[in-house]
């Protein structure tokens, strides 16, 4: 994770810059001037002539972006490009880099210059946002061979053996850590940045008072917690809030209460704070109080002082004054406080550094909250907030936590505390008033004379304004850092005499083990390996062979907030117009957003479309990504669940064969909502979520056919969004933005909202954009929490990548794509694929092969999708070791067949596919379905029918991972009964055949070989 280096800004003002508010942004290049300005093509396409710019590449668009700095001779970032070719995965694109003369390596000389110009900027030693530890840990990673492709999907406990590419063993300890310092070494949760971890936790109390309170809703209040962080919760899961000033004494609060609640008995969230970057904090004894009288689950955030807290010496923690704090699962009905004094949470998020790419741990009680849906498609519970997450993140975290344990947290924050006392003393002994608050290592000097504040505020400090500046103590600040506080004008010292043997250097005192760098690097290493077969996901797992050595110089380094925010809305700027939205007067309307993936950038496009047609019904299709319902669900308002005649205002509508929406039954649902709405004298509005492209078979929604049949009814449009999040990132479509009710250049409707990823198509960090019709109002409130590595990491990629580029990539995605269907055809596997798609469905094969291609399974199909990194040659690969098992389990049926000819009397054949032995109207297969169903699903089921397709026998059997096959109950139709010993020998002989020639072995069960007639599995 790349930082930022601006002394001037706060910690919310960096979120902001990852959002573009266009209504105020001035463009002062046309899209066409900026079209003109595109790189010139040479007679070479694969060179650059010193004249010519390498471009950037956003959506369909090519612009010119500059670096804004002086030229640095430096050649790092080249030289480790060109030393990392061993581990490249070719494509297309990434073999034409091995060129010398290929214009990626001007674009690197450029990536050269900035990171000359970053790393030799001074960090100001008491900006909010210096953490040199925190850096220097970031140096391990790139040192272990990160980044590569990865995604820490799910929780920590949710694991998948067929997806390697994570870190939730780290993840899983730093959890328990921190949970074990708050007294629950049990503790449920996962790493995140603040914003979603503080949602994440606000969603949990919410669902656990729903199981509580079913009939009251709960109120969500707070004083200092961070209001954008209160807009969100607002919004995503439809809270009613409440905002409380705590200055004002308990009598207030409790009137103020009274009217929020209308007189009504309501549980209460608190959302408070320990160490707000204004130096505040919330006033717990006055919550105590109240909880006295009121329904109240705490949530704390302890995201900047955490390990301070929570190691600190029983000794220090009376001195000051602070209190000891618990994460529990109390009754809502029980005061905050226990009986010894500990303030009882139902939620915290711990972090320690101010970075704004810190991650930070999401932490509750494993039984507070509720029961999440399971999906198919990633083997887990859908329970976290973003879905797909970055596996830096929670790496990091961990590596922070195992280099310092409670005993070395104790130790440098016991000296950040000495050191703040002598930089307290320094400003006192300058006539300054000096506020220490009792939560955080911040100091707020008031009465500041001028010279002292503009020297504080060149140190790092941040004014707040009347003549404030607040300034924080890091483990790094030194004895000569406290000396140039109130170093006057005049060159002359005015502290007292410091003794440099004071100051300690933690990165020295508390190294990574040598261990863990060499574990990271041997798991790294299996990446490589595992990479070029994993054919499961949408992500393009290639990229990071090539540019991770290029992004991992960056992990250690402060990246200025200025060039973040100017690269930031050039992006947004460009993929606007890639979409038509080029002239200012047309931008006013839009805002665009940087995301942590589709998953969020599907909650916000809901939620913006929400914003425009506050009491629409939103339909979407059975195929949509599971972030839809998700996000439909967590939302009280949406859910209507606290009114007693209303259902929910939205639908999932059943999707045909080949996964597109079926647009009869989406306008069937649609006029008979209207038509509810008319007699509850209601308007009627609809929104659609519409796909390009779904997760599991590549399906599109046909926009076109959906506006045409639904204006026949005499229903409009109101918004339309779509899920893009693998076909736009490869450029992909003919899709217009434009307002509600209006059509692109085309003549197709326009669509007012989009989300893409940036992982998927191109490979980068996990995250993504979404662009919203949202006139009225700005998306800052839904997005805030983006690591700024994804700005940087997206320009890179869109100086590398040209546009014509992406369609050659593509194709040759689908040139794998039609050349593994015809294969598994030709195999005779049952197989779906949309046109031009390059993901291939069919019917399971053994479980085995889904874990060796990372496979993703859903009900009797997998899809296997052929993105860059799948070679022609892992495509032929795979389709060898499924002829494999087709061989061997034909040359076991060509042993037996005489035999069961014998016993049985003709046999027409066997039934190897598991769609055709479950298809149709044959009572039997219905009969003995709930039995076989396991064996089906794993591909090793065979079946015996006779001339007229009637099944005679049938031989179960389960894959598992491991190359083991679990051997089932024998099925045999009722006339055999007699030939029942006969039969279970041909099966036992059978399976000896099919795991020998296969190199599988055998697991028995209870009902191995166990004798059913059809009929008597009921």
């Amino acid at each position: 994770m790349s930082h930022l280096n601006e002394g001037d800004e706060t910690l919310d003002e960096m979120s902001r810059v990852l959002v573009m508010d266009l209504k105020t942004h001035t463009i002062e290049t046309s899209v066409k001037e900026l079209c003109t300005a595109s790189v010139t093509e040479l007679s070479d396409p694969e060179s650059e002539s010193e004249t010519a710019t390498s471009p950037e590449l956003l959506g369909s668009k090519t612009v010119l972006v500059p670096t804004g700095i002086e030229e640095v001779q430096s050649t790092v970032i080249r030289d480790n490009f060109k030393a990392a070719q061993s581990q490249w995965i070719d494509e297309p694109i990434t073999k034409k880099w091995r060129n010398p003369h290929h214009f990626i390596h001007k674009a690197l000389g450029k990536i050269d210059q900035l990171r000359a110009e970053w790393s030799s900027r001074p960090i100001a030693p008491f900006q909010l946002t210096n953490d040199t530890i925190w850096l220097d840990t970031g140096r391990t990673l790139a040192q272990s061979g990160l980044p590569w492709h990865n995604n820490q999907i799910n929780m920590p406990d949710e694991l998948d053996t067929s997806w390697p590419f994570h870190f939730k063993s780290f993840e899983r300890a730093v959890i328990q850590a921190k949970g074990s310092r708050v007294g629950d070494a049990n503790a449920s949760g996962y790493v995140c940045n603040s914003h979603e971890g503080h949602l994440f936790c606000l969603r949990a109390i919410q669902q656990e008072l729903r199981k509580k309170c079913p009939n009251s809703p709960p109120l969500l209040v707070f004083d200092k917690f961070s209001y954008d962080v209160i807009e969100s919760a607002e919004i995503f899961f439809g809270l009613e809030t409440c905002h409380l000033d705590l200055s004002k004494g308990l009598e207030y609060i409790t009137k103020t209460l009274e009217v929020a609640t209308g007189g009504q008995s309501r549980p209460i969230i608190f959302a408070a704070t320990l160490a707000t970057i204004n130096g505040c904090c919330d006033n717990l004894g006055l919550i105590q109080q109240l909880s006295l009288k009121q329904d109240i689950l705490l949530h704390l955030d302890m995201s900047r002082n955490f390990d301070y807290i929570t190691t600190m010496t029983e000794e220090t923690r009376r001195k000051m004054g602070i209190l000891s704090f618990e994460l529990r699962n109390k009754s809502h009905n029980l005061p905050i406080q226990s009986q010894n004094g500990i303030i009882l949470a139902s939620t915290i998020v711990a972090g320690s550094s101010d970075h704004p790419s810190a991650a930070t741990a999401a932490l509750k009680p494993r039984t507070l909250g509720g029961k999440h849906a399971r999906i198919a498609y990633t083997r887990a519970s859908d329970s976290t907030l973003a879905g797909s997450r970055d596996a830096l993140a929670p790496l990091w975290l961990a590596l922070h936590e195992a280099r310092f344990g409670e005993r070395g947290f104790c130790e440098m924050y016991e000296h950040c505390s000495r050191m703040r006392s002598a930089v307290a003393q320094s400003l006192e002994y300058a006539k300054c008033l000096v506020i220490k608050p009792p939560y955080s290592l911040d100091l707020i000097v008031q009465r500041c004379p001028i010279q002292y504040e503009e020297q504080l505020l060149r140190l790092g400090g941040r004014s707040l304004g009347m003549k404030e500046v607040l300034i924080t103590v890091h483990a790094g600040i030194t004895q000569e850092d406290i000396a140039t506080i109130c170093q006057g004008p005049s060159n002359e010292m005015m502290t007292m005499s410091r003794d440099s043997s004071t100051d300690k250097d933690f990165t020295l005192l508390y190294p990574i083990e040598q261990s863990v760098k060499e574990e990271l690097t041997a798991i790294v290493q299996s990446w490589k390996v595992a990479t070029r077969s994993a054919a499961g996901y949408p992500f393009h797992m290639g990229s990071y062979s090539a540019l991770g050595p290029v992004i991992g110089h960056f992990l250690d380094v402060n990246i200025p907030l200025s060039w973040i925010r100017s690269r930031a809305t050039e992006i947004i700027d460009a993929r606007m117009a890639s979409f038509g939205i080029s002239l200012p007067q047309m931008r006013h309307d839009f805002r665009g957003a940087f995301t942590n993936g589709s998953t969020m950038g599907n909650r916000i496009g809901i939620h913006a479309a929400l914003k425009q047609s506050p009491g629409a019904f939103v339909y979407f299709s059975a195929e949509s990504h599971y972030s839809v319902i998700k996000t439909l669900r967590d939302c009280d308002r949406l859910t209507n669940r606290w009114s007693q005649e209303e259902v929910p205002r939205f639908h999932q509508i059943p999707c045909g064969a080949k996964g597109s929406i079926l647009v009869n039954l989406l306008v069937q649902q649609a006029v008979l909502d209207k038509q509810i709405c008319l007699r509850k004298g209601l308007e009627y509005s609809l929104i659609l979520f519409a796909n390009m492209g779904t997760t599991f078979v590549g399906a599109r929604d046909d926009i076109v056919e959906i506006q045409r049949e639904l204006r026949n009814v005499g229903i409009g449009i109101s918004y339309i969004h779509v899920d893009g999040a693998l076909d736009l990132g490869f450029g992909r479509g003919s899709l217009s933005l434009g307002p509600p009710g209006t059509t692109g250049c085309d003549g197709q409707p326009a669509v007012q909202g989009i989300t893409l990823s940036h992982h998927k198509a191109l490979g980068n960090m996990v995250s993504g954009e979404v662009i919203a019709y949202s006139p009225d109002s700005d998306l800052v409130s839904v997005s805030h929490g983006v690591d700024p590595r994804v700005v940087f990491e997206t320009w890179i990629y869109s100086q590398v990548y040209r546009e014509e580029e992406l369609a050659v990539m593509f194709d040759y995605c689908l040139d794998n794509a039609t050349r593994l269907e015809h294969r598994l055809r030709e195999l005779g596997y049952a197989t779906k694929r949309n046109a031009d798609s390059i993901i291939t469905v069919f019917e399971r094969p053994p479980a085995w092969l889904i874990e060796e291609f990372s496979l993703r399974p859903e009900g009797n199909w997998v899809h296997f999708i052929t993105m860059p990194h799948i070679s022609p040659e892992t495509v032929e690969f795979f389709l060898e070791r499924l002829a494999g098992v087709e061989r061997s389990c034909a040359l076991a049926i060509h042993y037996v067949a005489p035999c069961i000819d014998s016993i049985l009397g003709m046999i027409k054949g066997e039934v190897r596919s598991t769609l055709e032995l479950c298809k149709g109207d044959d009572s039997d297969a219905e009969k003995v379905s709930r039995c076989v169903k396991t064996g089906l699903r794993s591909a090793m089921t065979f079946a015996a029918v006779d001339d007229g397709n009637e099944l005679q026998v049938v031989f179960t059997a389960e894959s598992l991972r491991d190359m083991v096959i679990r051997i089932g109950p024998v099925l045999i139709k009722p006339s055999h009964r007699t030939k029942a010993q006969a039969i279970v020998e041909l099966a036992k002989q059978f399976w000896g055949f099919v795991t020998r020639h296969i190199n599988a072995k055998i697991e028995n069960t209870a009902l191995t070989y166990t004798v059913y007639q059809f009929g008597e599995m009921d």
